[in-house]
């Protein structure tokens, strides 16, 4: 186990490098930040300075020793944006982006989920078929125009959802800061009309969210599950008669490593994947951050948030291969 956890840490360490590598090298060829900070009425002679302060007038691999020494000293740089740090800036807006993508996961588990555990034990029968139908809508539909049509129908038509104007209506007192949640704040502070307010802003951009991404969840529980059914130690516990919760616990822990890795994929995707969502609802997240920056061409911002993201891949996988390990001695190997 001490082999298999040394050579998980070492291809995270090796991941993170190249990711950082490809990142910082992609986002310098796009574009330069110099022409925001200068304005419209400018110089060559303004440009050749700003150059030289930010040392963006030095080889590639010289702003890339010196960015790597920034986020080895926990300096992710300033945006030229907002002006201030981004790790701060970040810091700001990840609880916002944590809150709308636990919720999903959530919305996911208890929907989608469970209904490749229904497919699977109902195979060919009306609801299987059901279920086959959504996931391949679910699968077919983009965030963005999802979110369009529940805000026209549910905000503007049926006024059964509010405005998407954030976590909060505009004049909603914000809850005192404990964890950034602000669900988990106003639990905390006793007050219950935020809460209630804070989850019904978050319906729909969940539900976005969870309804395009979590079908994948449901046709890889379906076809893991089914597979389990046929083989011979399962029809072998069948015919000696074996209890019904003990068959569950066998199919279930058999099925636990693939259904538990397609689970990190989609809490992964739905940080990166909700850039889209939270532009739609107006959602203050790290996506949001991420286009304001991409339309400014803030170098910084955009390579901390592909830092931020790959750091939560790569540890939400790390901890999803000790977990299989532990139920799965295969793994280790």
């Amino acid at each position: 186990m001490g082999i298999f956890l040394l050579k998980r840490l070492g291809t995270l360490l090796l991941a993170l490098f190249v990711i950082s590598l490809i990142s910082f090298v992609a986002v310098r060829s796009v574009g330069t930040p110099v022409y925001l900070m200068v304005g419209q009425d400018f110089t060559s002679e303004m440009v050749k300075s700003i150059n030289a302060r930010l040392g963006l007038d030095q080889p590639i691999y010289v702003q890339y020793a010196r960015y790597l020494r920034g986020i080895l000293n926990g300096d992710l740089g300033v945006s030229r944006f907002t002006y201030n740090p981004v790790i701060f800036d970040i810091a700001q807006r990840l609880p916002a982006t944590i809150e709308l993508t636990t919720t999903a996961l959530i919305f996911m588990i208890f929907s989608c989920l469970l209904a490749g555990v229904i497919a699977a034990l109902k195979e060919d029968k009306p609801i299987d078929k059901a279920i086959l139908f959504e996931s391949k809508v679910g699968v077919s539909v983009v965030e963005f125009w999802l979110g369009l049509i529940l805000i026209y129908f549910f905000c503007y038509r049926c006024h059964l959802f509010p405005s998407p104007m954030g976590r909060l209506s505009f004049l909603a007192p914000i809850p005192k800061h404990v964890t950034g949640l602000y669900t988990i704040d106003s639990l905390i502070a006793g007050d219950t009309k935020t809460f209630l307010m804070a989850v019904h802003h978050l319906i729909l951009p969940a539900f976005t969210l969870a309804f395009t991404i979590g079908p994948g969840t449901t046709l890889v529980t379906r076809a893991t599950l089914r597979n389990i059914l046929k083989t011979d130690y399962m029809r072998t516990a069948c015919a000696f008669g074996l209890p019904r919760r003990l068959l569950y616990k066998y199919m279930l822990r058999n099925a636990a490593p693939p259904i538990l890795t397609v689970l990190a994929l989609a809490f992964g995707y739905f940080i990166s994947g909700a850039v889209l969502v939270e532009v739609v609802f107006a959602w203050p997240g790290i996506g949001r951050y991420a286009v304001d920056a991409l339309q400014n061409s803030d170098y910084e911002p955009i390579i901390g948030i592909i830092l931020l993201v790959s750091v939560v891949y790569i540890v939400i996988y790390f901890l999803v291969d000790i977990i299989c390990a532990n139920i799965d001695p295969r793994y280790r190997l």
